[in-house]
């Protein structure tokens, strides 16, 4: 796991390089075909203790694109466990636009963090890793800012990566509102006997079918109290999804758990925006069921209501 320090030097330094802009010491390297500066490329002289120096390569400086930054983010996080680096820090001195690098290029770092080891009974050893990020300290509030983005993402992963059997309805609306007590995210859930006298025909037909009944779920961001505009963003959140009797292949139904990633994205979205505290009204929704095959499933050419009034 990388944590970021700011401005304190250590016994090992990690030198960001492109490719069109090397040291004469790394065009050495190059000349031996060790490091070239390409994105995420990397190239450690480490004694013992893990300590020495780090070649990161950024790719070319005219070219560079936000994919190829988190890649080299990514890249680095990677190099600094697998070498058990545990204190390095990290200088964008020499870097022209740091804001705009240092954006994705955080963002890379930290999605190289993620692991999702919950099942395992021996979840793989960690290395933590301090990484200082020298001359910067101006941008710390804007990391903490990209920090909090990572975060929203890995909720929706850690969501989405959850098998059926321990995420579903109930229990998924019930996580929502634990993850947004005591913030500024209003939860509100409607349970099935809410959800039919809503006359939401369309969802209560995809659940009927399922032991576990079905949730509605509104979370609403508001911290313009001027105005009731706001956008409006909503999920897909079956947390499985058979076919129902248009059964799919087992092929297909293995990642079926994954059929709410929708809703995933938009609370990891929202979870994002209220810690960073943006001036924005957001208001999430999102629909949870599970759509199975039983006696009281609903059957191939059926003709559903909506809540609309409208038939399917």
């Amino acid at each position: 796991m990388v944590n970021f320090s700011y401005d304190k030097k250590t016994k090992t330094e990690v030198i960001v390089q492109f490719e069109n802009q090397l040291l004469p010491e790394v065009k050495v390297l190059k000349k031996h075909q060790l490091f070239s500066g390409k994105s995420g490329e990397i190239y450690a002289e480490l004694n013992p203790k893990r300590e020495g120096v780090i070649y990161l390569g950024l790719g070319h400086s005219k070219k560079l694109d936000n994919d190829e930054l988190r890649l080299a983010g990514f890249k680095l996080n990677q190099g600094l466990t697998q070498k058990k680096v545990k204190k390095a820090h990290l200088s964008f001195k020499s870097l022209t636009e740091t804001k705009k690098v240092l954006s994705a290029f955080v963002e890379g770092i930290l999605h190289g963090n993620y692991s999702f080891d919950r099942y395992k009974s021996e979840p793989k050893e960690k290395v933590d890793v301090l990484l200082s990020l020298n001359g910067i300290k101006e941008y710390q509030s804007f990391i903490i800012e990209v920090t909090n983005l990572v975060n929203g993402v890995n909720i929706a992963k850690d969501f989405v990566n959850t098998p059926a059997f321990d995420l579903y309805p109930e229990n998924y609306a019930q996580k929502i509102q634990d993850l947004f007590k005591d913030s500024a995210v209003k939860v509100e859930v409607y349970n099935q006997a809410q959800i039919e006298e809503l006359g939401m025909k369309g969802l209560l037909a995809v659940a009927q079918g399922s032991a576990r009944e079905p949730r509605f779920v509104v979370m609403s961001y508001m911290p313009n109290k001027e105005s009731e505009e706001h956008l409006t963003f909503v999920g897909k959140g079956l947390t499985y999804d058979s076919g129902g009797y248009a059964i799919k292949p087992a092929s297909s139904m293995v990642t079926m758990q994954c059929d709410m990633a929708g809703s995933a994205a938009v609370v990891g979205a929202l979870k994002a925006i209220s810690d960073n505290k943006l001036p924005v009204n957001v208001v999430a929704v999102t629909a949870m069921a599970e759509n199975l095959i039983s006696g009281k499933a609903y059957k191939n050419g059926d003709i559903i209501s909506s809540m609309k009034g409208t038939t399917i």
